[in-house]
């Protein structure tokens, strides 16, 4: 991932300039040489000022786009909606069951049902396999 820091290159302009070592941060090596090869005219001086003021004024994001590729790099926000977002998940949906009339079961004695949640249990049955409660 090829990130690189506004305010490192913000110090960098300011400090080391004029000799290009902002050029080298942000990878314009051909750049940096010629800071580095007219060094000794004061006109990468002035020039490194003018990037300082310019990488101030420029937003984040217009600063990872020009210098980073933009493709690959997120600012806050957008890793703050990322972290936030829940992946769409389909509700579990019960397999088809035959309805058959409570009365029905209970009558023939082979089950009976749960009065906390009325899943079918086992006629003898004392507790719900189902949800655990004593029936």
């Amino acid at each position: 991932m090829n990130t690189k820091s506004k305010t490192t290159a913000i110090v960098l302009a300011l400090l080391l300039g004029g000799l290009g070592a902002h050029k080298f941060y942000l990878g314009q090596t051909l750049q940096g040489v010629l800071y580095l090869v007219f060094c000794w005219t004061f006109i990468p001086l002035i020039l490194s000022i003018v990037d300082f003021i310019m990488y101030l004024t420029m937003s984040d994001q217009a600063f990872q786009e020009k210098y980073c590729g933009g493709n690959n790099v997120n600012t806050q926000q957008q890793v703050y909606q990322q972290m936030n977002q829940q992946p769409y998940q389909q509700p579990l949906q019960q397999p088809y069951q035959q309805q058959i009339p409570q009365q029905q079961y209970i009558a023939q004695g082979q089950a009976s049902f749960c009065p906390s949640c009325g899943s079918k249990v086992n006629a003898g049955t004392k507790f719900c396999p189902n949800c655990g409660n004593q029936i």
